[in-house]
């Protein structure tokens, strides 16, 4: 059975996105240490940027079905040179 790529990919993240928990709990994971604009401290020469944020779904399947959204910030290092 051959799979067409939309398939596939649906499968890989899931059939559902974010929205369709509106009622999930909501949770962010900032970075601890870096923030968009600092000199990156291993070679301080380059500028530390905000990438698109990661979104998982957890979700729990005892009755009634639970969901927890946590968004994941993600950065990262662009050259000056």
């Amino acid at each position: 059975m051959m799979v067409r790529a939309s398939t596939h990919a649906a499968i890989i993240k899931g059939k559902n996105g974010k929205d369709e928990y509106p009622n999930a709990t909501k949770v962010e994971h900032k970075h601890e240490h870096l923030k968009a604009g600092q000199t990156c401290r291993a070679c301080q020469a380059g500028k530390i940027n905000e990438y698109q944020s990661g979104v998982y779904i957890r979700i729990t399947g005892s009755s009634p079905i639970s969901a927890v959204i946590h968004n994941t910030e993600k950065i990262k290092m662009q050259y000056l040179w």
